[in-house]
């Protein structure tokens, strides 16, 4: 079994770094190890290093490939990337499977709830004196407003964060731009801002929301989900329910 998947890389001229590659392959060799050896994992980039198409080329004939997209929002670019895997699968008569987005599958929803649930124990902050904001980046297509698709899926996302968090715990969602922050309004009793980026891109694009600081809030961030071990296993748990093999079936 292969599992193909990708990163979203941006290079701008605005950005003051280049991303790295290494970060994913390194979570795609843990990935791997995790899974065990009927697996291989190859990633694969929307905008620099191997493509798709060519990746799918050094595959061996007669394996099944399975697609996930480590974005985990629906937008444009991840439709388009399935749509030219898929092409390429087609094209060479290579079986395949597309995965849910991560967004959508409850062991990734899970995971990225307990990164919120440190970052709450470790400030320590007290009930009613917080809110929690969700953020995604300026998109690609928009500088200023993110693509529809990409926004209804990360308000669903959000939606499902807010039924399993306390109800009793304001959370918003914006893009990270002044001129969405602005529109955030919170009670007169909310002095900190615990924030995160659930689409995770770039590190030199995850800038802390200083709009809300220079309004006198305290930011605190919530930890990278993309480095931590419970994203990689959310991963493993997806390969292994997508192909049927998960290991607690060969427990009698």
């Amino acid at each position: 079994m292969s599992i193909l998947s990708w990163w979203r890389r941006k290079q701008l001229p605005q950005l003051p770094q280049v991303c790295s590659n290494d970060p994913a392959e390194e979570q795609a060799r843990e990935l791997e190890r995790i899974l065990g050896q009927d697996y291989e994992c190859r990633t694969v980039y929307r905008y620099q290093g191997i493509s798709a198409e060519e990746r799918i080329k050094e595959l061996p004939r007669g394996v099944t490939v399975l697609l996930i997209a480590m974005e985990p929002f629906r937008s444009g670019v991840s439709e388009s990337m399935f749509a030219a895997a898929k092409a390429a699968l087609q094209a060479q008569n290579q079986d395949f499977m597309q995965a849910p987005l991560l967004s959508e599958v409850d062991d990734y929803v899970e995971a990225y709830l307990e990164t919120i649930r440190i970052s709450l124990l470790e400030n320590q902050i007290l009930v009613g004196k917080y809110a929690i904001v969700l953020l995604i980046t300026k998109d690609a297509r928009n500088w200023n407003q993110p693509q529809f698709v990409l926004e209804k899926s990360f308000f669903e996302f959000t939606s499902r964060i807010t039924e399993k968090l306390d109800s009793t715990v304001p959370i918003y969602r914006s893009i990270n731009h002044p001129a969405a922050l602005d529109k955030l309004s919170f009670s007169p009793e909310i002095t900190d801002i615990i924030y995160g980026f659930p689409n995770w891109v770039c590190s030199s694009m995850q800038k802390p929301p200083n709009r809300l600081a220079e309004k006198g809030y305290k930011l605190h961030a919530i930890p990278a989900f993309n480095q931590h071990p419970s994203f990689i296993r959310s991963l493993a748990e997806i390969a292994w329910e997508q192909t049927d093999n998960h290991p607690s079936q060969s427990v009698s």
